[in-house]
């Protein structure tokens, strides 16, 4: 499915562009990676699709959801990830996530 994506990303992406012009994008793998998984439903089947069943089956897959990147932490530290996904137990109640 991500060989799917990534195809149909990069084509439509590359579709009307000259070759210089795509040659100068700094990072396009880490570039597509947050592209692509920062859509809530590719997040979810991502996250499906890679890990064990057995972590899968205590997730709550409609509650994902993609987070701001940067955040402050308790010792007022300004820090940055690439990606955030936060995700719900399946079952609970009140909306617990867990952030991955």
């Amino acid at each position: 499915m991500w060989a799917k994506l990534r195809s149909h990303f990069m084509r439509a992406y590359y579709r009307g562009k000259n070759r210089a012009m795509a040659d100068a994008i700094h990072n396009p793998h880490d570039k597509l990676f947050k592209h692509l998984l920062g859509e809530k439903e590719n997040a979810a089947s991502f996250l499906e699709s890679n890990l064990p069943q057995f972590i899968v089956r205590h997730m709550d897959l409609e509650s994902v959801e993609v987070l701001q990147a940067s955040f402050i932490d308790a010792q007022y530290v300004q820090s940055e990830a690439d990606l955030l996904i936060s995700v719900g137990i399946a079952g609970s109640q009140g909306g617990s996530h867990d952030d991955l």
